[in-house]
């Protein structure tokens, strides 16, 4: 079997800078449609070419995936986080009364946490401010976590939904699911 457009996930999905799990679109399995996005059980061995880039993965339940290209949003992840930049993962969204706060851990940083409210979104990045700043700042989103969490915390402790539909998100990683601020 092949992927295409894949990425390396945690076992829920996410992007991560790792190894646990592959996801991508499949190409020749007798199980799934030729395109289909999926997510790999544990990936537990890894064949490399002579450049030592990964080409193959051998997974926990015996499938073998020859791996085609990176998705776009995964190259520009690691790019950003090799770079040293900001990446948020983990993240909760807040309702305020002019739009959207967000709060989350920095990928690769234990225990640090961002936080601002959204002032501008350019893809997968959006422009925070946060109160003890001065200037906004520009930082990278993991926005596959979105999947995961259809509804947002207001201020009061209610919960409000995101409707789920192509009105309100963009894909991201192959699944719908960067909703659209601005």
């Amino acid at each position: 079997m092949r992927l295409e457009e894949y990425f390396f996930a945690d076992r829920h999905g996410r992007p991560i800078i790792g190894d646990d799990h592959v996801a991508g679109k499949v190409y020749g399995s007798a199980q799934y449609e030729d395109g289909k996005q999926i997510l790999s059980s544990y990936v537990l061995d890894f064949g490399y070419d002579d450049s030592d880039k990964i080409v193959r993965v051998v997974t926990k339940s015996g499938s073998l995936y020859e791996l085609g290209s990176v998705h776009p949003d995964y190259s520009e992840l690691r790019a950003v986080y090799e770079a040293g930049e900001d990446v948020l993962e983990d993240w909760t969204l807040y309702k305020v009364h002019l739009g959207y706060k967000i709060l989350g851990k920095k990928m690769g940083a234990e225990g640090t946490i961002i936080s601002g409210v959204i002032v501008g979104q350019n893809g997968n990045y959006i422009t925070i401010l946060s109160g003890d700043e001065a200037t906004p700042r520009t930082i990278l989103v993991c926005w596959p976590h979105m999947a995961f969490k259809t509804s947002i915390k207001l201020s009061r402790g209610s919960l409000e939904c995101i409707p789920y539909d192509r009105e309100h998100f963009e894909e991201a990683f192959g699944v719908l699911c960067r909703p659209r601020f601005f």
